[in-house]
């Protein structure tokens, strides 16, 4: 899809969620750390315990990081490119220091796992069977007059 030339797009990854963070190649670090704020939705956060990194390396999940310290510096000054993948620390305060970065990667889609062209057992069918009964005496699944 084509959008402006000075306009980015960036999945900011942190445990089990990514948050996706439009901005502009002029825009300021703190200035995506105050739109991350406000996405998240906390009056807990301010700008200054939240850190950015970006991977060093091509490697999933990556193996080391860069930290974007400069919060004066501009997207384009600090080198981010489109759909890039930036990565959110959050500081501890019972610790007194900085999180490990920390996303989950989905498994590998393993192909004899699931195999949709394998028919069916009569262990399978019955499975099947008595799951759509539990449905329909529940009530779920019933059209209403």
């Amino acid at each position: 899809m084509e959008h402006p030339p000075n306009q980015v797009y960036f999945r900011v990854k942190r445990h089990k969620s990514t948050i996706f963070l439009p901005a502009k190649t002029t825009d300021k670090i703190l200035t995506l750390k105050k739109n991350i704020i406000k996405i998240l939705d906390s009056e807990k956060l301010d700008s200054k315990k939240i850190k950015l990194l970006i991977s060093t390396d091509d490697s999933e999940p990556p193996l080391s990081y860069s930290s974007l310290d400069r919060d004066e510096d501009t997207v384009a000054q600090s080198g981010l490119k489109d759909e890039q993948v930036l990565f959110l620390c959050l500081w501890d305060d019972n610790l007194g220091q900085w999180e490990n970065v920390s996303v989950e990667y989905p498994d590998p889609y393993d192909e004899a796992v699931e195999d949709e062209d394998e028919p069916m057992d009569e262990d399978d069918e019955m499975n099947e069977k008595n799951d759509i009964d539990t449905i329909l005496e529940d009530g779920k699944g019933k059209a209403k007059a």
